[in-house]
């Protein structure tokens, strides 16, 4: 509480309508049931004619001055390979609500971004390759720690990806067929078929890449 007033003060003095505003967003947070959960990718090989908002809670990007800023340097450890990222990557945000009495929205987070490659896969032939660069709960007065990840998802198979205006509208109508795919029942046979493309295309072995696109194609007979 006192960290957050002096962050939005900047200066050790104490005004009323500051402490009137932290004091209300410490209450609004305590009888709120939901937390806010946010993701940041780093998006390779991808290109744009504009930005993308897919719905209301996920947004595709070109990267700007803040995110250089911010993750210029990536994975900079000693067991891992250090990673820079580039001026002319993209970003994905992504924004969601869940109940603070359950972990099960935080852990299940890995849906949404496959949902979003597996829209890519079918509008467009190429591979986009998706990075982890920040996963977290953004609630003021609780700390749950950052998450990262150094492994790279990839989209599809092939080169950089390049989404016309076309293109664009094609993605969000995909998207949202896949998210019906997941959420809606009578959809759930296409489910396995999904889930064995996502394989296929992170497969390192060509041998691997066809057994999973043919166990995808069996689940569809």
């Amino acid at each position: 509480f006192i960290e957050e007033y002096f962050t939005k003060l900047s200066k050790l003095v104490f005004k009323d309508d500051i402490i009137s505003d932290v004091v209300s967003t410490f209450k609004n947070d305590l009888i709120s049931n939901n937390n806010r959960i946010s993701l940041l990718y780093y998006i390779e090989d991808f290109d744009a004619q504009s930005p993308i908002n897919l719905n209301d809670q996920i947004v595709i990007r070109p990267i700007c001055d803040s995110d250089l800023n911010t993750f210029a340097v990536f994975y900079q450890f000693a067991f891992m390979e250090t990673y820079y990222l580039r001026s002319n990557g993209w970003i994905c945000e992504i924004s969601l609500m869940g109940d603070k009495d359950s972990y099960e929205y935080y852990n299940n987070t890995n849906e949404i971004i496959n949902q979003i490659m597996g829209a890519l896969f079918f509008i467009k032939p190429g591979n986009s390759k998706f990075r982890l660069l920040r996963k977290r709960v953004d609630n003021t007065f609780l700390s749950w720690g950052v998450m990262a990840s150094a492994n790279v998802v990839n989209s599809g198979i092939g080169d950089k990806i390049f989404l016309s205006e076309e293109d664009i509208i094609l993605f969000k109508y995909f998207y949202e067929s896949v998210q019906r795919i997941y959420d809606k029942p009578e959809y759930k046979q296409l489910r396995l078929a999904l889930r064995r493309i996502k394989y296929a295309v992170n497969r390192s072995h060509n041998t691997d890449k066809i057994l999973d696109f043919v166990i995808a194609l069996e689940s569809l007979i």
